[in-house]
């Protein structure tokens, strides 16, 4: 029997009513870690497996399947096909690009570039190939934690992919939550359960297969800002319970479970067919907001700021510490033993050859390391933190760095939160009454990727679009319009840029 019979018997449902959507899959992924095969021959194999794997079950689904190698992929083969499913890294249509300063410090990343902007043809990523491809693209399809095991929870069990076009019913089951869910709950503001309803989606998974293939959740916070993106479902994984497992951005779908359906559930299998054709609707939308830097921050920022100034942070952050140091010491007395007797090590013991312990900080160098650029005025004064952030967290944005935040003095004159459109109301009155119009046009340029000669003009622009317009963090701390019509001004990125002459920046 040929390994495609072989996965064609495992599921023998008839489906009755087939969708007539095409599906071009591209592949070339294997269901293990590297670590998992004795040589390059098996790896083939396996990769081939995944591929049939695959072929079978969307053969079961869908009445035209194409089967292919990421290595033969270029993106116009995408228009061809009703969807295209990424389970493989295709060739780059441009290489990453890295500039460094004299003490080797990175002063410009530009990610590979696997897709141009203007793709806008449905497709679903597999596993971490969303942040691959979706880098250069500003997605919010991000590499937030390669942890993701077999589980799915807190789905919204309402949306469209749980309900068809192919009929599933979600067996739930109430299990122990997550362990490193607890040391989040300072995002919460309230208390994590103990236990959580769940629902299977792969039958096998990292934590309890050595070597299996580890999926990928992305970040939570900001993911919703703006009416291009939707989260859909969380899943077991070392990180908040509503990291992204399931979403849509764009004519974009992150599938974060990385298991191919030999190792899927019946549920996850049709899950999975469902989004498929959920994504298909998408044809021709593309993306609006786009976060091109992937570490920018939120106001969910602001909570880890003000929790990262207590004793309690910091006394957990010591027990961490000693946590790690005493598990990688284990693990390097084991890599040592196995490389005397010459035995293969694998990638992470041969990590902790060079493991060093982790020194103790002092209160004041936690603080240093997570405050940063408010050390110097509130020291080791926990309080003055908080009562910082508290007072003025309507007024911070995120400049184009990492984590930085800084407290926009020209919005809180004026009492309104950036994220208001009666701040784009009240900047252009000031411009028209020309009162204060240095402020009023920093503000304009900071929130908007518009420039406008007169008044007028910016009256025109806000009142036709103030209906549709959304504010979106990730996106850059603009101000956008809800509209995927390129000759409305408010959405171009490039524009931008090029105006301000700032190049669009990547991490």
């Amino acid at each position: 029997m040929s390994l495609f019979c072989f996965y064609s018997s495992i599921y023998s449902q008839p489906i009755e009513n087939k969708s007539k959507l095409s599906v071009l899959y591209v592949g070339g992924s294997a269901n293990w870690e590297n670590d998992a095969f004795k040589n390059e021959e098996d790896k083939k194999a396996d990769i081939q497996r995944r591929t049939e794997s695959f072929e079978s079950m969307l053969i079961r689904y869908f009445t035209r399947v194409k089967a292919i190698d990421a290595k033969e992929y270029r993106q116009e083969m995408s228009n061809d096909y009703d969807v295209t499913v990424i389970d493989g890294t295709p060739k780059a249509i441009a290489e990453s690009k890295e500039t460094k300063d004299a003490s080797g410090r990175t002063t410009e990343y530009i990610p590979a570039s696997y897709l141009t902007e203007d793709f806008n043809r449905p497709m679903l990523f597999i596993g971490e190939t969303g942040a691959k491809l979706g880098r250069s693209l500003g997605l919010k399809c991000n590499w937030y934690c390669l942890c993701l095991d077999a589980n799915a929870l807190n789905s919204r069990l309402e949306h469209e992919i749980f309900k068809g076009p192919f009929p599933v019913k979600i067996t739930q089951e109430i299990k122990p939550t997550p362990p490193d869910a607890f040391h989040y709950e300072y995002f919460l503001g309230h208390k994590t359960p103990e236990t959580i309803p769940m629902w299977r989606v792969q039958t096998k998974g990292y934590a309890t297969d050595k070597g299996f293939r580890i999926g990928m959740v992305s970040q939570p916070w900001g993911f919703e800002d703006s009416p291009d993106a939707e989260y859909i479902s969380s899943g077991v994984c070392q990180k908040t319970l509503d990291a992204v497992a399931l979403g849509r951005h764009g004519n974009f779908f992150h599938w974060g479970f990385a298991a191919s359906p030999e190792y899927m559930t019946l549920e996850g299998q049709t899950v999975l067919a469902n989004a498929i054709c959920y994504i298909s609707k998408f044809n021709g939308k593309g993306v609006m907001a786009r976060e091109y830097l992937g570490g920018r921050a939120t106001r969910e920022y602001l909570k880890e700021r003000k929790y990262y100034a207590t004793r309690e942070a910091y006394n957990k952050s010591r027990e961490s510490d000693l946590q790690f140091n005493t598990r990688m010491l284990e693990l390097k007395k084991i890599a040592e033993e196995k490389k005397a007797k010459d035995e293969k090590l694998t990638r992470l013991e041969q990590s902790t050859l060079n493991y060093t312990t982790l020194p103790e900080k002092p209160f004041e160098d936690f603080l240093k390391t997570y405050q940063k650029e408010f050390y110097p005025r509130f020291g080791t004064n926990s309080e003055a933190y908080i009562k910082y952030y508290d007072e003025n967290k309507n007024y911070f944005y995120s400049q184009d760095a990492l984590y930085v935040i800084s407290l926009d003095e020209d919005v809180k004159s004026l009492g309104i939160p950036y994220y208001d459109k009666r701040l784009l109301d009240k900047t252009i009155g000031m411009l028209e009454k020309g009162e204060d119009v240095e402020k009023a046009k920093r503000i304009l340029a900071r929130y908007t990727m518009v420039d406008f000669d007169t008044p007028a003009q910016w009256r025109n622009w806000y009142e036709k679009n103030k209906s549709r317009m959304f504010f979106t963090e990730t996106g850059g701390y603009y101000f956008m319009i809800n509209t995927y019509d390129k000759k409305i001004p408010g959405n171009d990125y490039h524009e931008k840029a090029l105006k301000t002459n700032h190049p669009i920046k990547y991490w």
